[in-house]
């Protein structure tokens, strides 16, 4: 997700900036004699993962080493005594979360700024956890020699939703204006993500057996935000539309003209990200401040009580197979943006 790559580097930037920023202010702080434990979290609850991981971290420094060193260094960014509890705030019901690795779990991390290796993350099954739409859940962290914890946050469940093709139908008339539609019962997710993936077979006539599966990715909509009605309760159903010349045009800018290869489209994949509230603060407010124009303040948004970071919710959606229909076909093969794409 596009989301959770581009939050989790925004974080990582944030947190160098913070310890840079500390370390700088050394007159009015001191590292080493006034050190304080700020964690950094970073975690989505969604209702369609088949688990729940955490990033949790800790913002450490040292006057006598640089940031960038401080950051390869996997014991200034882990913890090794703290519990992580999930708390479903219905019940009160507590679930404590395991300590993976995790690029063992299919998830490594990019390389960067800080250390890959380990990878810890927390961990829990969705079936365990069993999420319901727009109920509260509150994450806490808590040192194993602690009786209470020392940070913590909350956020409410995205719930599902349902897509709703133009008529109804897989057939795609994007002429028409390309309109898309989703409903949903739930009531908490404030801002979405809509992608189009175009999927497509290449082909050298000249070499039997030739043909390669292609797709592309367009960000459709991003960050749009639902509208919510005077009462407070949100709207139902999200519209997302664009220009009908803007799908003709990403297809032109986006696919390499290669003459006598032969292209044949194959289908149209849908995938929306709908987020909580936090998301819209975050985007707004968590990073307004970075460059050269921005203020001398810390350039950081966080959700997290005594911490750092991002605690929030969200859902994905995947719809397959759209087809295109005659007239958008058409267009595809012989229109002034795509004819030399040779589409047959």
């Amino acid at each position: 997700m596009t989301k959770l790559k581009s939050g989790i580097l925004k974080i990582q930037i944030i947190l160098l900036i913070l310890i840079v920023f500390l370390v700088a202010c050394n007159n009015d702080f001191n590292p080493v004699s006034g050190y304080k434990d700020i964690p950094v979290v970073y975690g989505f609850l969604s209702p369609t993962d088949t688990a729940t991981y955490i990033r949790i971290e800790k913002a450490f420094v040292d006057a006598s080493k640089s940031p960038n060193d401080i950051a390869q260094i996997p014991d200034s960014l882990y913890y090794s005594d703290v519990t992580v509890t999930l708390v479903h705030i219905l019940d009160n019901t507590r679930y404590v979360l395991q300590k993976v690795d995790g690029t063992k779990e299919g998830y490594p991390r990019q390389s960067g700024i800080f250390a890959t290796s380990p990878n810890y993350l927390y961990k829990l099954s969705n079936k365990i956890l069993n999420f319901k739409a727009d109920e509260t859940w509150r994450i806490e962290l808590q040192h194993k020699s602690d009786t209470k914890p020392f940070a913590q946050s909350s956020t409410k469940i995205v719930g599902v939703y349902t897509f709703f093709i133009p008529n109804n139908v897989q057939t795609w008339t994007y002429t028409s204006g390309g309109i898309f539609r989703v409903q949903t019962d739930e009531k908490s997710a404030r801002t979405y993500d809509l992608k189009l993936v175009f999927n497509y077979d290449e082909t050298d006539p000249t070499k039997p057996g030739s043909t390669i599966s292609q797709k592309i990715v367009w960000d459709y909509v991003s960050n749009q935000t639902r509208n919510v009605g005077t009462d407070g309760i949100p709207d139902p159903e999200i519209k997302f539309s664009r220009n009908p010349q803007d799908f003709y045009t990403f297809l032109q800018t986006n696919i390499a003209e290669k003459p006598g290869i032969v292209r044949n489209f194959k289908s149209i994949d849908l995938v929306l990200y709908a987020g909580g509230s936090e998301f819209i603060s975050y985007e707004t407010n968590g990073i307004s401040n970075i460059g050269i124009t921005g203020s001398q303040s810390i350039p950081v948004f966080t959700n997290i009580t005594n911490g750092l970071g991002l605690f929030s919710s969200r859902t994905t959606v995947t719809y397959k197979g759209i087809t295109l229909s005659d007239a958008s076909l058409e267009l595809l093969k012989n229109g002034d943006f795509t004819k030399k794409l040779n589409f047959k």
